[in-house]
């Protein structure tokens, strides 16, 4: 990668406060749903619930909401958002003052962007987005970017670059892609097959030509047989994908113009969703679930016991960062939404008692942003639960 980038990569992650979840891919969305299945299950297994919450010393529970918690002691929330009946949330991501909400039915487009206060919860804007949803991300000076391609049903590829309130946009390149990097305020990484790809969007709502080129010494390995999966993360001024060969399986990562340094892709390893934190990489492996580790920046194992340790974390299924806070996805009955601080010192871990299977997820330094699968036919919601002390 040249200098360039790197220096612009750097400067960019510093500047974008807040967390954005990489869009997941078709695959993603079929493990989603069989994980909902099982979740089900497992909540009306109320002892299963107790030995394993009993078992599981290092992790307690934290009641969040507005103060006081309820009788029940589940939390109280900050904002409750309601979608209509057969929508699904693809993701979330929050920037300042605006919540963003990609979601759509399982049906044809259009599906829709909507922009939200992130303090009330008032729908502030929405936008069709004309085909399927694939990826979404918020960069520096709060632009948004959001990227679609054709499903079933049809529809059009494009990028676009949004203004915070999503009044304004730019149309890009037509590229397939679940992962975008925002690098500037006009400018992204995005991998293909190749490597990354450079791309240059004009300033939303004002006349320009758009542009991307493939970027120079950026390779992700043999490019007939690697195909970029869904997430991707800045790791010490470099960028890992998580790619697959060419049919989809043999999930790992590799750093971008150096594929020599991997990690994953083993039955126990196969390589699922990473964030990165504090020039470290977290990642859940196995596949549909399985135990949490930590990797350096060579892509070497680096877990601290506490996390080795953990039952719950053993079952792990998604995970996110903001700051020096890292969230967890789990299949442990009892144990949806789990988080630990990182940083200088990793731990405890606590449980956050969120009403239903978290799918989506964005948080800031104070609060996070959770989609939760609807119970039977109920709609989906978006809710929002102070970060526990013991987290931040």
């Amino acid at each position: 990668m040249t200098t360039d980038i790197d220096q612009e990569l750097r400067a960019a992650f510093r500047s974008a406060s807040e967390f954005v979840q990489p869009a997941p891919g078709l695959a993603h969305r079929a493990r989603r749903r069989r994980r909902q299945r099982r979740y089900r299950l497992l909540a009306a297994t109320a002892a299963v619930v107790a030995v394993l919450a009993a078992a599981t010393a290092a992790t307690y529970a934290v009641v969040g909401g507005r103060q006081p918690a309820s009788q029940h002691g589940k939390p109280r929330s900050v904002v409750r958002i309601q979608l209509p009946l057969t929508w699904q949330v693809r993701n979330l991501a929050v920037s300042g003052r605006y919540l963003y909400v990609l979601a759509g039915s399982s049906g044809p487009p259009p599906y829709t962007l909507r922009a939200y206060d992130s303090a009330t919860g008032r729908l502030i804007r929405q936008i069709a987005i004309p085909a399927e949803p694939s990826a979404l991300a918020v960069g520096p000076g709060g632009l948004v970017w959001v990227a679609f391609y054709p499903n079933e049903f049809g529809g059009p590829t494009a990028i676009w670059l949004l203004s915070p309130d999503l009044a304004a946009r730019s149309a890009g390149p037509k590229i397939v892609t679940s992962i975008i990097l925002p690098t500037s305020r006009l400018t992204a990484l995005i991998p293909d097959q190749y490597g990354l790809v450079a791309v240059r969007l004009p300033v939303p709502g004002r006349p320009g030509k758009a542009g991307a080129r493939p970027e120079p010494g950026t390779s992700l390995g043999p490019s007939a047989n690697t195909a970029p999966g869904v997430g991707a993360a800045m790791l010490r001024g470099r960028v890992v994908v998580q790619v697959t060969n060419g049919y989809g399986n043999h999930s790992h990562l590799v750093v971008a113009g150096d594929p020599s340094v991997t990690f994953g892709g083993g039955p126990q390893t196969q390589a699922g969703s990473l964030t990165s934190e504090a020039g470290w990489l977290w990642l859940t492996t196995g596949g549909s679930s399985g135990p949490l580790v930590r990797l350096d920046g060579q892509l070497r194992p680096a877990t601290p016991e506490p996390i080795r340790r953990s039952r719950v974390l053993a079952q792990a299924e998604h995970v996110w960062s903001h700051g020096h806070t890292v969230w967890v996805a789990t299949a442990a009955a009892g144990h949806a939404l789990v988080c630990f601080a990182a940083g200088n010192r990793v731990g405890p871990v606590a449980t956050v008692l969120a009403n239903g299977q978290v799918t989506a997820l964005a948080a800031t330094s104070g609060v996070v942003y959770l989609s939760l699968a609807p119970p039977g036919e109920a709609a989906a919601t978006v809710t929002s639960y102070p970060v526990p002390a013991a987290c931040r």
